[in-house]
């Protein structure tokens, strides 16, 4: 089905809730191994019906003034900890089921310890605190989403100056990001008031579940499986004692090609004394290479980026009121993915299509798994893989973000609560409210 003619209809917590509690009975009456995949089956129904969640978050994202999805945004961000808190009595029911081990054979070990995880993160006593976090994060997407600044006497988009950002007329560079730097400039009371009861609100949940800060319940809600604190600490250590000293001297290379005496802000994302590559063509010619590359890659690909284009399975385009960022989400109930981005004229057009785009592959190839939670991974697991292949420097400068991370709701039915993690200044993924599905991204549970 094309993404315009999905439809949508507000799903409320009534049915929500209703459609649990008959999950709950379900677990509770379980007597063999057909009833434990009876269970499953349920709950990606249920999965199914609550996709219209994700579509309103992506047609709100299209235009954040949209009065419509506004509203309903508003509802999702304020029912969404309610219906986490049922999705953790799910898990906490299967986890403790005298079919445990049955329902973690058809899951996997991996998944159950996901679920495990996201028990320890989270409690209902927390709802309000989630439903004001929810509100803050709101208003810092409408904040950012229409940030304006002062250009050559023109009022324009912030997200508009990226392109001369990187322009090889260094006054230009330095022009744009003055402009930029006023922007924020502007709005950096509501932006530090925002941050500052972001800090206090993420504190107060930490310590209502017993915690000495919201570090270690983070840990929890990323999925931070198989390692610790102290092994993240060393690897922050190898980062500075190896990585630091060859990103300087990369950068000591850049200064000499660019021929320049000093590295300022604002040539941080130029390479070139010429420029930077850019896109031979606008939107349109990007697409059409896009399609071109996914269709040369393999039959696998070419299947895929045909079923994303021809369904109209992306929104690509630049525009006030839009987003900022990039993200891949997947609609459940059509098993398709959702490419989110802003193609700026930038070689960054080329990295959202190729990075986003990867993770769009993963869902399509899964979208046919009977047991969804194998398909289910951890930030860690989809990032390493899709970052990897930058090189140093290469991340262009963005929004000094009031999180770092985009909570979400998602669509991998089954999925436990636990926040979607992506930290970037590459493309900044808006950080999406709480709604009590799965992470909207990578597929894992929530």
């Amino acid at each position: 089905m094309h993404f315009r003619d999905m439809p949508y209809r507000r799903v409320t917590y009534e049915e929500i809730e209703a459609e649990y509690r008959a999950l709950f009975r379900d677990v509770q009456a379980v007597a063999c191994e057909d009833d434990c995949l009876r269970v499953l089956q349920r709950q990606y129904r249920l999965g199914d019906a609550m996709t219209p969640i994700d579509l309103c978050y992506v047609r709100h994202g299209m235009d954040v003034n949209d009065p419509f999805y506004a509203r309903e945004q508003a509802y999702y961000d304020d029912i969404g900890p309610k219906i986490s808190a049922l999705r953790n009595r799910f898990g906490e029911l299967l986890v403790k089921s005298p079919f445990a081990d049955c329902f973690e054979r058809l899951m996997g070990s991996f998944a159950f310890t996901l679920i495990r995880t996201g028990l320890m993160g989270d409690d209902s006593s927390l709802i309000p605190l989630q439903q004001e976090e929810n509100a803050l994060l709101s208003r810092y997407n409408q904040l950012v989403s229409n940030a304006k600044a002062d250009y050559g006497g023109v009022r324009v988009s912030r997200s508009s100056l990226a392109r001369d950002q990187q322009s090889p007329d260094r006054a230009v560079r330095r022009r744009a990001y003055q402009a930029a730097v006023d922007s924020w400039e502007e709005q950096r009371a509501e932006l530090e008031d925002i941050y500052d009861s972001l800090v206090k609100n993420r504190d107060r949940q930490a310590k209502a579940l017993g915690f000495a800060s919201f570090v270690e319940l983070s840990y929890l809600r990323m999925n931070r499986i198989g390692y610790t604190p102290e092994d993240v600490r060393r690897f922050r250590e190898q980062v500075k004692a190896q990585l630091v000293p060859v990103a300087a001297a990369l950068c000591e290379r850049r200064r000499q090609r660019l021929g320049l005496e000093h590295l300022y802000p604002y040539d941080d994302g130029i390479f070139f004394p010429e420029g930077n590559p850019v896109p031979l063509g606008d939107e349109q010619f990007c697409l059409r290479m896009t399609r071109r590359m996914y269709g040369e890659l393999s039959p696998e690909t070419k299947a895929y980026i045909d079923f994303l284009m021809d369904n109209g399975l992306y929104d690509v385009t630049m525009r006030d009121g839009k987003l900022s960022g990039g993200y891949c989400t997947q609609l459940e109930a059509y098993r398709a993915p959702f490419i989110f981005a802003n193609l700026d004229g930038t070689s960054e057009n080329a990295y959202i299509m190729t990075h986003a785009g990867g993770h769009g592959f993963y869902f399509y190839l899964k979208r046919g798994e009977a047991i969804r939670e194998r398909g289910w991974y951890t930030p860690e697991m989809a990032e390493t893989h899709a970052c990897g292949r930058l090189s140093p420097g290469r991340e262009r400068r963005s929004a000094p973000p009031a999180t770092t991370t985009r909570t979400a709701s998602s669509s991998t039915a089954g999925g436990w609560r636990a926040r979607s993690t992506r930290p970037t200044t590459r493309r900044r993924r808006r950080r999406r409210p709480r709604s009590g599905k799965g992470s909207p991204r990578s597929g894992r549970p929530g």
